[in-house]
């Protein structure tokens, strides 16, 4: 640990008390919480690029003390998760990551934390996992009349019986049976496109603040998501979709 100087303890507890600011309205504000919970990501974000990542950390914990006084304890989980958010993407932006790298990386480490934090609950709750279960058989019961439904109108039907949907059973039973992946996949599955949007959102806004970081998302990310789209669904099922609507 390294002695702070006077001007990053000053900005730190700047951008701290505006995180706290962002938090507090967000909690006690009944429509736009999440723009101002976006907020705290830039203002952690912006620490980062200005005074590094030591300063940043600090900053955080001054910013969970502090809610944690006004508010109370149970504020801690978010305050940390919005501050830990925009500590990372400060850091891979200042050392300009890859945008795929800073998805990816930040899909998985927030999927891990919200893993660990959930089960952490259930030890201290003694919560049920039963919920997770029942989960998956509703959205069977409400996905499989749709996408049959949906295959029967592109003339796919005798696919759909004879192919996918004893796949889709089996993928369900294989969830069942490996909750405790599946339900990592799950939380990565949600947190992908968050990620994305506040990747997105906290990029534009730091660049408006006149940081240098790399523009997100770029043509090059738009030409490799269009590719990967193309590669995922055929040629031709766009042909009878489009066709048939």
């Amino acid at each position: 640990m390294r002695r702070l100087q006077a001007i990053e303890i000053a900005e730190g507890a700047l951008l701290a008390d505006i995180a706290v600011v962002f938090h507090l309205i967000a909690v006690f504000l009944p429509v736009g919480s999440s723009f101002f919970q976006l907020l705290c990501f830039v203002a952690f974000a912006v620490l980062v690029l200005r005074r590094g990542l030591y300063v940043g950390m600090m900053g955080l914990v001054v910013g969970m003390f502090i809610v944690a006084v006004v508010i109370g304890p149970h504020s801690l989980f978010p305050m940390l998760l919005e501050g830990a958010g925009g500590l990372y993407l400060g850091l891979t932006m200042k050392r300009r990551f890859s945008h795929v790298a800073i998805i990816v990386l930040g899909a998985l480490g927030g999927a891990l934390f919200l893993y660990c934090w959930l089960f952490l609950l259930t030890l201290f709750f003694h919560l049920s996992l039963q919920s997770f279960f029942d989960s998956i058989h509703q959205a069977e019961e409400a996905l499989f009349p749709v996408l049959a439904s949906s295959y029967e109108r592109m003339g796919q039907g005798e696919m759909w019986r004879q192919t996918i949907h004893p796949q889709l059973v089996a993928a369900s039973n294989w969830l069942i049976t490996y909750w405790w992946l599946s339900l990592y996949l799950a939380l990565l599955t949600i947190l992908l496109p968050v990620v994305v949007c506040v990747y997105v959102a906290t990029n534009t806004l730091v660049r408006w603040l006149g940081y240098e970081v790399r523009p997100f998302p770029n043509d090059r990310f738009i030409h490799r998501l269009r590719w990967l789209f193309q590669r995922l669904i055929p040629r031709k099922m766009i042909k009878k979709v489009r066709s048939r609507f």
